[in-house]
């Protein structure tokens, strides 16, 4: 791919990925991507409907099944992809942290009904979201 002075167009092969990168990448990838949108999808509706076991379920299972269906993969090709460069930069731990803090907030905002709490979440998510773009050193 040329480098035509974007960060998109970053060759990423020239260095190997961290696990954390690795794992980030993969939800580039269309079929992590469906099954993960279907699974938050699913899970917040039965959070709101108060099944915790099956909200849990469909939020995490849909996740590993995703990941299974793109484990051998090449990440490479997707680190190449306008998402891929921009799933690298929020492989950064802080902000994995702090994401994943905002979603457990959105997600108890379904589940309490409160608005609040979702904007809350969501807000959250958007700063950790706009903090961790960062380009691949």
């Amino acid at each position: 791919m040329k480098n035509h002075g974007s960060p998109h167009s970053i060759n990423h092969a020239d260095k190997p990925f961290s696990f954390a990168e690795k794992i980030m990448i993969q939800h580039a990838h269309p079929a992590k991507l469906a099954t993960d949108i279907l699974g938050i999808i699913v899970g917040w509706y039965l959070l709101w409907v108060r099944q915790l076991p099956l909200a849990l379920l469909s939020l995490f299972g849909a996740s590993v099944v995703g990941t299974l269906l793109v484990w051998k993969q090449n990440v490479g090709q997707l680190a190449e992809s306008r998402l891929g460069t921009w799933m690298i930069g929020q492989a950064n731990p802080i902000n994995l942290v702090v994401r994943s803090s905002g979603f457990f907030v959105l997600c108890y905002g379904f589940w309490s009904h409160s608005a609040v709490y979702a904007a809350i979440g969501v807000i959250v998510i958007v700063l950790a979201r706009m903090l961790g773009t960062r380009v691949r050193a």
